[in-house]
């Protein structure tokens, strides 16, 4: 059974999200201006609680294989498109797995 990760990259690094909840659009909104999230539906968006307890907006979902390879990271797993059911077997156990979006909008900037 495959094994699930949800991240926040707004801080420029990957923050694993240990539990998860919902907050409503406007709230979103006005805690994270311009932060491109996860939808829960039409009226809310995915948000999570760090290790430290600090609240963040879900950014990333990952799936984990069951039995992954294992492999070094490479292009394919830093542009992987993380929209839908997004897997990974990657060593960096989904950390890293479509991080290359975050990089490029950060060196854009």
């Amino acid at each position: 059974m495959a094994k699930v990760t949800y991240y926040s990259d707004i801080s420029g690094e990957p923050v694993e999200l240990l539990s998860l909840d919902c907050m409503p659009n406007a709230e979103y909104r006005g805690r994270w201006p311009g932060v491109v999230g996860q939808k829960y539906d039409g009226y809310q968006m995915w948000v999570g609680r760090a290790a430290n307890g600090e609240l963040l907006p879900m950014t990333r979902c990952v799936f984990r294989k069951a039995s992954p390879s294992n492999h070094k990271c490479s292009a394919r797993c830093l542009n992987a498109k993380c929209t839908g059911r997004s897997e990974c077997e990657c060593e960096c156990g989904g950390k890293n797995h479509g991080l290359g979006m975050f990089t490029q909008f950060r060196e854009a900037a």
